[in-house]
């Protein structure tokens, strides 16, 4: 299947603007995503080196939530293998207009 053509127009100067920002935005985010996950390992040791279950400041509350076993249901193989349940419980619901930005790799 070929790959849709796209029309070149210029580029508002509005949106190479808020491209920048955006860009700066998503580089601050994953910083600052790396750094909780950093911090939650590292609070995850300390409890369980210290043997504490929760910890408790004025502004944090920290509680070590121990391994469990979770399930999740598969509504690809379901739906395959039993079409007509599947569009009898499947609910139908309206998605909201929204922009999606995808950054491209260099």
């Amino acid at each position: 299947m070929a790959k849709k053509q796209e029309q070149q127009l210029p580029v508002p100067d509005w949106y190479l603007k808020l491209e920048a920002k955006y860009l700066e935005a998503i580089a601050k985010k994953q910083a600052a995503e790396e750094e909780i996950e950093k911090c939650k390992t590292a609070f995850l040791g300390m409890m369980e080196s210290d043997k504490l279950n929760k910890v408790s400041t004025d502004l944090t509350v920290a509680s070590l939530m121990p391994e469990s076993i979770g399930r999740k249901f598969n509504s690809t193989d379901f739906k395959k293998d039993y079409p007509d349940l599947y569009e009898k419980y499947a609910t139908k619901y309206i998605k909201s207009s929204y922009v999606k930005v995808k950054v491209k790799e260099p």
